[in-house]
């Protein structure tokens, strides 16, 4: 799995130095408590622009350490909003800082053949002190939407990391998903009238980007936890390669198979009929009496 925060810099100049502080599971409320927040206040300057991106994690009202109310505003006690304003936003305005709101990612949910994406109440929380303080945002939650919908169902499930007792996760990127999103926030940047655009390169935002069949395997292969070695493989995976190990895995349990000639073709596209066919042959061969249809975390 991987966070969009470790994909930005590939869309910047290489004037822009990117420091990725995220931490898994916490809220705006308890990052507060973590020596990532001491180093972000500490390593706060003037001219630095500042992501700040929460709302996966908030709703739960039972964890009084991390969860705050999606109602009020930055003046409201134990608003999202205020935590956000006052733990992060008025730190970078008070250093001559730019700070860049994001919107909570949408939620990947599945009912049936088509999505059940839920609205979430924090994108409004995000969206009003956007407009009260006059600060840059992106919408995240549109953009990943977006990105859902028009990949569809089935096309989707790269986006998001794969849990091989859970099956696709809901709000946890894939490698390839978070850059994907990473080159999706840039782009949106853009377009805004904050400063960052300056320093956006076009060349590395405009370069085509696609998952390969072979990161695709490399992924699944390394959820999977096979500890096995193999030593036989296509003819056009050459050893040496980081894939090399995986792909052979995957050959010598039937997972994957070469076209006519025995090529594997690792650096081509991954398509929708080879990540069905592949996911197919990994269920079956985990015992589990599922379809590929029915991996998505609400129906495993």
């Amino acid at each position: 799995c991987g966070g969009f925060g470790d994909y930005l810099g590939d869309f910047l100049s290489e004037k822009i130095k990117v420091t990725n502080l995220a931490l898994p599971g916490e809220t705006a409320k308890s990052y507060y408590n973590t020596p990532q927040y001491t180093e972000f206040i500490n390593s706060l300057s003037e001219g630095d622009y500042v992501f700040i991106a929460f709302g996966a994690n908030e709703g739960n009202s039972t964890d009084r350490n991390k969860y705050s109310m999606p109602s009020g505003n930055e003046t409201t006690a134990n608003a999202y909003a205020k935590y956000i304003y006052s733990y992060y936003v008025k730190p970078a305005l008070d250093k001559n800082a730019v700070p860049i709101l994001l919107t909570p990612q949408a939620k990947r949910r599945v009912s049936g053949e088509d999505f059940a994406i839920p609205d979430d109440p924090y994108v409004k929380s995000v969206t009003d002190l956007v407009v009260s303080q006059g600060l840059f945002f992106v919408n995240l939650n549109d953009i990943t939407k977006e990105l859902y919908t028009s990949m569809g169902v089935e096309g989707s499930k790269v986006i998001n990391a794969y849990d091989r007792v859970n099956g696709i996760t809901e709000n946890t990127y894939s490698k390839f998903g978070a850059r994907t999103v990473a080159r999706k926030i840039i782009n949106s940047c853009k377009f805004s009238s904050a400063s960052l655009k300056d320093y956006i390169s076009d060349d590395k935002l405009n370069n085509s980007s696609y998952m390969k069949k072979a990161d695709f395997v490399y992924m699944i292969m390394d959820v999977l936890n096979y500890g096995d070695k193999a030593t036989q493989n296509f003819i056009d995976v050459p050893q040496g390669k980081y894939y090399f190990n995986a792909i052979a895995v995957a050959k010598k349990y039937g997972l994957v198979s070469a076209d006519k000639d025995g090529n594997f073709m690792p650096e081509s596209e991954m398509n929708n009929a080879f990540m069905r066919s592949f996911l197919d042959k990994v269920i079956k061969a985990s015992g589990k009496n599922i379809s590929i249809s029915d991996i998505s975390k609400d129906d495993v």
